[in-house]
């Protein structure tokens, strides 16, 4: 295939013969009659991309249209060449087009090709482009609420499929003979992409702007235990994003388990489905494998655990949701053949030494003003890259301006998570 720029194609004939090409790479050779793309129109995702759905209609009217969920880069200069710095679409292509396929074949000789049903199934990626099956349509999966962090069942489901993720990594590493010789295979899987210096631009003071924030109301308000609050996160105010970035650095012989990463595992990054009678979750995949990382299991974990989890969930099953991913990885592993020896005392350790890695992702963009802000807003039309945090800053502080009620529950709330922290880290 050659390397097609959506933003480059302007006739419907170029657009249908792009997606022509694409469906026949993947078998599929009925006639094509139209196709349609619109703005999938979400909000609050993609800090460099823009999603489009595709709906390909057969000159057959008895063959069912296929609909399709596509990436692309964003016509925004500034952040198409963040895209660009930190590899996102040649990681994610590479994951989809060259490791996925990989791990499958591998999977199937161990009876388990159903494994790799985790992710959604895709039929083109480039460094400009990545197409999937919209298994929104097709399939009936959605994403949850941004701002109603996941229950117990939820939570189980999201934890067990990372424990898939992480343990297929494993096995697969294992088979080409350790990191070394799987990296040369997939290549640049195990980029680092936050600390480059486009993430940074934008990353440093965006957690700056959310330690300050919750500062700010602890300050404001009168809440009680705000005085041990302040006195714990206050350390943290211009060396956040260290902290938090020095938690990806290990050294081999310290770990007891390295692996693939997804890197961005967390409430917006991976689709349910329900049961149409209950209304209980019954299916999940993990989606956008952009930032994915070789590390410990314990950053993915600890991220998820921070972002992700409704607060008294985390704190009243966290020990039952690291033995439902201890058990699922040592399954999976030794359904494999490369079994996992980890004890839970083991990897509850490794999450509490990378407890700060999750925890203030988690206060920048899924608590308190923050969520409120980013969960609604168009992140292409922020412009330049290096004005992220400063936009954020100001629609945060309009925000907090006009909810004073909901600020100083938000006060309360954040003495409580700096209690857990202060209980679970090892710092």
């Amino acid at each position: 295939l050659i390397k097609m720029s959506p933003n480059n194609l302007e006739t419907d004939a170029e657009i249908t013969s792009k997606y022509k090409e694409i469906i026949r790479a993947n078998g599929i050779t009925e006639e094509i009659s139209e196709v349609i793309v619109a703005d999938a129109g979400l909000r609050g995702e993609g800090f460099a991309s823009q999603s489009k759905i595709a709906t390909v209609k057969f000159q057959n009217p008895d063959i069912k249209p296929l609909n399709l969920f596509v990436k692309t880069h964003t016509t925004n200069s500034s952040h198409s060449e963040m895209i660009d710095e930190v590899k996102a679409f040649e990681k994610e292509s590479r994951f989809y087009m060259e490791y996925v396929p990989a791990a499958k074949e591998f999977c199937r000789t161990k009876g388990h090709e159903g494994l790799l049903d985790i992710y959604p199934k895709c039929y083109y990626g480039d460094n400009e482009l990545v197409v999937f099956e919209n298994i929104v349509v097709e399939k009936g999966y959605m994403l949850l609420p941004k701002d109603d962090m996941q229950d117990l069942d939820a939570a189980t489901l999201a934890i067990q499929t990372l424990a898939k993720h992480h343990a297929i990594s494993h096995a697969m590493i294992q088979k080409y003979g350790g990191p070394g010789e799987f990296f040369k295979q997939f290549p640049n899987l195990d980029f680092e992409s936050f600390t480059r210096p486009a993430f940074r631009a934008m990353l440093q003071p965006a957690l700056e702007n959310a330690l300050n924030i919750n500062i700010q109301l602890l300050e404001k308000y009168a809440v009680e235990g705000r005085d041990a609050a302040l006195a714990k996160c206050r350390p943290y105010v211009g060396r956040c994003f260290d902290v938090v970035t020095e938690k990806l650095q290990y050294n081999e012989d310290d770990e007891k388990l390295l692996l693939l990463n997804h890197g961005d595992y967390w409430n917006n990054n991976m689709l349910f489905s329900l049961d149409p009678e209950t209304k209980k979750v019954n299916g999940h995949v993990a989606i956008d494998l952009q930032v994915t990382r070789y590390n410990s299991p314990a950053v993915d974990l600890s991220y998820y655990i921070f972002t992700s989890v409704k607060p008294a969930v985390r704190r009243a099953h966290l020990q039952d949701l690291l033995r439902s991913y201890l058990a699922t990885l040592q399954g999976t592993s030794k359904d494999l053949g490369y079994p996992i020896d980890l004890t839970y005392e083991e990897i509850y350790l490794m999450v509490r030494k990378k407890l700060n890695y999750g925890f203030w992702f988690g206060v920048c963009f899924t608590f308190g003003p923050g969520l409120a802000v980013l969960k609604d807003i168009d992140m292409n039309a922020i412009g330049e890259v290096s004005n992220f945090a400063e936009v954020i800053r100001a629609l945060i502080q309009k925000w907090i301006d006009n909810n004073p009620e909901q600020c100083a529950e938000l006060a309360r709330q954040f003495v409580g998570l700096m209690q857990e922290y202060e209980e679970l880290s090892l710092e």
